[in-house]
């Protein structure tokens, strides 16, 4: 099967912040006044730079004190096809605001893929309603049979947790 990506990712903050000065006058400044802190990537079919070929959206909810671990070159995509990615470009994860504590990403047991961690052992908590991001859109960051595998632990040993992840790369 051949499939193409096109489509854009993007942030940018969507808010209102008020400030009630002594006279009681509230001023609004919305989000587009001042600097702008947009962060898009217009994503195009390919393998070089700011180009992807695979996306992986899913939402997983572990048990109570339960992990998974997920083999980046074992994905399953929308359309049932095995892939097995060489590059990550952008991975997002969510944890659901529901959340009774913090998920853990990290530490898998074996072949670890840790670009951003520094070390196989190094871990990173999000609370719940939190999210990380990382985000390589030029090379990518490598994923190979000795570095493919994410794990994600729900800290909460009484309640699930649930998260979503997307995962943008290269086959």
């Amino acid at each position: 099967m051949t499939t193409r990506l096109s489509g854009k990712i993007e942030e940018a903050p969507n808010v209102q912040y008020l400030d009630d000065d002594t006279a009681g006058v509230v001023h609004t400044t919305q989000a587009g006044q001042g600097p702008q802190v947009t962060d898009t990537w217009e994503i195009r079919d390919g393998v070089g730079t700011d180009q992807a070929k695979i996306m992986v959206v899913r939402r997983i909810t572990l048990a109570a004190g339960a992990s998974e671990t997920i083999d980046l070159q074992a994905l399953v995509d929308k359309f049932n096809a095995t892939l097995v990615l060489t590059k990550v470009k952008y991975l997002k994860i969510i944890a659901a605001a529901g959340n009774q504590d913090t998920i853990e990403v990290g530490n898998a047991a074996a072949n670890a893929w840790f670009p951003h961690m520094g070390a196989a052992t190094h871990t990173l908590k999000i609370i719940a309603g939190g999210s990380d991001r990382i985000q390589e859109q030029k090379a990518g960051y490598t994923v190979s049979g000795t570095a493919k595998n994410l794990k994600i632990l729900n800290n909460d040993g009484a309640n699930p947790a649930t998260f979503d992840i997307i995962i943008v790369g290269i086959e």
